[in-house]
């Protein structure tokens, strides 16, 4: 039977790590905002990251493929006009256009569809993180593994309130995780959360 004292989470199972207090597990772990939710995974407790990464994302895909683009060009051109390789500049023209164009299709295209595979949940287990489209992984961090964690942002995540939260585990395999494109208050609030989770001792 239940104790009623315990915590129940939203899938009616009890919560096992009590020293996270109720109001801020359910701010953190499970926003009430439904459009944070991300509809890839059958529990309802995963959290999507900040839809704001897909515009992060497409903006740094499209200037790595700018400076990609103009490599392409100055190279189609030198074997033109320096070297007379003519047949060979048909050809590398039409490789290097369809390689830019799927280039230019994930750029823009992939991110929103990534976005909609990823998640994160705090259980009992510790932290995990659900991703993949194509091949799925799942990574869980014990909170008797965790070491340290840090939020890190670039300049285009900074426009867009976005961060990376890390956390660094003991071990030599997977030693750290790294949930790139949260909010970057939600990242700053998960971090202390982990971390007094870490400092209690409290571990499951």
């Amino acid at each position: 039977m239940d104790n009623p004292s315990q915590p129940k989470n939203n899938s009616g199972h009890t919560a096992s790590y009590e020293q996270l207090d109720a109001p801020e597990a359910q701010s953190v772990d499970q926003p009430e905002d439904s459009e944070t939710k991300i509809d890839r995974f059958d529990d309802p407790a995963y959290s999507a990251f900040d839809p704001a990464n897909v515009s992060v994302s497409r903006i740094s895909g499209s200037i790595f493929n700018a400076f990609l683009s103009c490599g392409a060009i100055a190279g189609t051109l030198f074997l033109y006009f320096y070297l007379g390789m003519v047949w060979q500049f048909f050809s590398l023209v039409l490789g290097a256009f369809a390689l830019l164009l799927v280039l230019w299709w994930f750029a823009i295209f992939w991110p929103a569809i990534d976005h909609r595979h990823r998640g994160w949940r705090l259980s009992d287990v510790g932290l995990e993180l659900h991703s993949g489209v194509w091949f799925r992984s799942e990574q869980a961090v014990p909170w008797a593994r965790v070491q340290h964690a840090d939020v890190s942002q670039g300049p285009i995540q900074r426009a867009y309130g976005i961060g990376t939260l890390t956390v660094h585990t003991a071990g030599t395999m997977n030693s750290s995780i790294s949930l790139e494109g949260m909010n970057y208050e939600k990242a700053i609030e998960l971090r202390d959360k982990i971390i007094r989770q870490r400092k209690s001792g409290d571990v499951v």
